[in-house]
C-alpha cells in the first residue's frame, strides 16, 4: 500500500515538480511498480477532470451573466417602442406623462412570461455546459462520436446497474472533495451536495453505450464512518471503446452524523433509496436546488435532523425558511416543519393578488394628482384637436 510520501510523490510527478534523479525514478516505478504505476493515471484523471470543471463553471457563469444583459437590453428595447401621435400636444403629454412615473416612483417588474422563459434559457444552458463536460474531455484524448454522420451506429443506453452485472466495464466512485487542490469550495464542514462525487469508468467493450443513472440513487461507503450518498440528479454518461475516463455527478449526503466524502472515501453503486428520499431527491432535480437548502431537507427527512444540528453545518435563519418551504412543498413532516403545512400547487385570486401588490408601488395621493393632470391634458387635446378640424365660415 503506498504512503502519503508516495502520494506526495506522485503529485510533484503529475503537476511536472521533478526533474533529474528523482523524475528518472518516478519513471522506473511507474515501469516497474503497479500499484504506484496505477496511483499516478489515477491522480492525472482527477487533475485533469477538476480542471476541466473549473473551466466549465467559469464558462457556466460567463454565459450566465451574457444571458442576463442580453435578456435585460432586449426588454428595455421593447418597452421603449411606442407609438406618438403627430400632434405637438400629445408628444408634450406623453413626455410629461412619463416624467411624473418616474418621479412618483411608479416601478413595474418583467413580465411573469418573460421571467419564465429567461429562466428556462439559463437551465438549458447550464443542463448543456454540464452534458458536455464528459463529452469535451474525451475529445482531448482523441475520442469522438460524429452525431452528423449516418453511417455511425446510435449508441444503446442501458442503466449502471445492468453495465455492472453485465460487466461491459470497472468502475471506481470517489468523493470529488480535496483540500489541497480547492479549499475554498467547501460548506461549514466538507463538501456534502453538488458535484461532489466522481465516476471513473473503464470500457471492456468495443463499441460506445450510454450509461444512464437514475435520481434518487444511493452510493454506499465502503467506510462506514463516511455518509451514504443519494444521487439528486439524473446523469446519462457516454462510455466510449476502451477508454478509461472519468466525470462527476450530483449528489447529497444521506447521514448527518457521518463524515462528508473526499477523494479517499471510495463507494459502490448502491440500490434506489426508499420512496420519500426519492420523491424529494426528484423535486430537487425539477427545482435544481443543489445547495444547503436541499441538503438541509435531505437531512431533515433522512436523519430527522434537529434545527440545532443543521445550523452546526452552516444554516441559518433565510436558509432554513428556504428548506421549511421545500418540505411543505413535499408535504413531509419533520423537526424543521413539525406542523407539516402543505404548500397547495393552485393559487388562489387573493394570493394573486398579494403577489402583484410586491410588483407595483403606488403612493395614493401622487397617484390622484397624477391621474387629474392627465385627465386635463386629454381634454386640451380634445379641444385643440376639434378646434383644428372645424370648417372655416363661408
Amino acid at each position: 500500500m503506498l504512503s502519503e510520501k508516495d502520494q506526495e510523490f506522485i503529485d510533484k510527478y503529475v503537476n511536472g515538480n521533478l526533474s533529474g534523479d528523482e523524475l528518472r525514478q518516478a519513471e522506473e516505478r511507474i515501469l516497474n511498480d503497479k500499484e504506484f504505476a496505477e496511483q499516478v493515471a489515477f491522480t492525472s484523471d482527477l487533475k485533469k477532470v477538476i480542471k476541466q470543471s473549473e473551466r466549465e463553471e467559469l464558462k457556466k457563469k460567463l454565459r450566465s451573466i451574457s444571458v442576463k444583459y442580453e435578456y435585460e437590453d432586449a426588454a428595455a428595447s421593447k418597452s421603449n417602442r411606442k407609438n406618438y401621435l403627430s400632434i405637438a400636444a400629445t408628444v408634450a403629454f406623453l413626455f410629461i406623462a412619463t416624467g411624473l412615473g418616474y418621479y412618483l416612483g411608479i416601478s413595474t417588474q418583467h413580465s411573469e412570461l418573460a421571467n419564465e422563459k429567461n429562466n428556462n434559457l439559463k437551465e438549458h444552458i447550464r443542463d448543456s455546459i454540464e452534458q458536455h463536460e464528459f463529452d469535451s474531455y474525451n475529445d482531448r484524448k482523441g475520442f469522438g462520436f460524429a452525431e452528423t454522420d449516418s453511417t455511425k451506429k446510435i449508441p444503446s443506453k442501458i442503466s449502471f446497474s445492468e453495465g455492472i452485472t453485465k460487466g461491459l466495464f470497472e468502475y471506481t466512485i470517489v468523493g470529488a472533495h480535496d483540500q489541497r487542490v480547492f479549499p475554498g469550495e467547501t460548506d461549514a464542514d466538507g463538501l456534502h451536495y453538488g458535484k461532489c462525487i466522481i465516476l471513473i469508468l473503464e470500457s471492456k467493450i468495443d463499441s460506445m453505450i450510454l450509461l444512464g443513472i437514475e435520481c434518487g440513487r444511493e452510493l454506499i461507503p465502503l467506510d462506514s464512518t463516511v455518509q451514504t450518498m443519494i444521487i439528486t440528479k439524473e446523469a446519462e454518461i457516454p462510455l466510449y471503446p476502451k477508454l478509461r475516463a472519468a466525470t462527476k455527478v450530483y449528489a447529497m449526503c444521506g447521514e448527518i452524523h457521518d463524515y462528508a466524502p473526499d477523494i479517499n472515501s471510495s463507494f459502490k453503486y448502491g440500490e434506489m433509496s426508499d420512496t420519500n428520499l426519492i420523491r424529494l431527491a426528484k423535486i430537487i432535480e425539477r427545482k435544481f436546488m443543489q445547495n444547503m437548502v436541499a441538503q438541509d431537507a435531505i437531512w431533515a427527512v433522512a436523519n430527522n435532523a434537529s434545527i440545532e444540528e443543521l445550523v452546526k453545518y452552516g444554516a441559518d435563519k433565510t436558509s432554513l425558511a428556504l428548506t421549511r418551504d421545500l418540505l411543505n412543498e413535499g408535504g413531509y413532516v419533520t423537526q424543521i416543519n413539525p406542523r407539516g403545512k402543505i404548500v397547495q400547487p393552485a393559487q388562489s385570486e387573493s394570493s394573486l393578488l398579494e403577489k402583484l401588490k410586491g410588483k407595483i408601488e403606488i403612493n395614493k395621493p401622487a397617484a390622484y394628482l397624477f391621474a387629474g393632470i392627465m385627465l386635463g391634458l386629454i381634454i386640451s387635446l380634445i379641444i385643440l384637436l376639434k378646434r383644428n378640424t372645424k370648417k372655416p365660415e363661408a
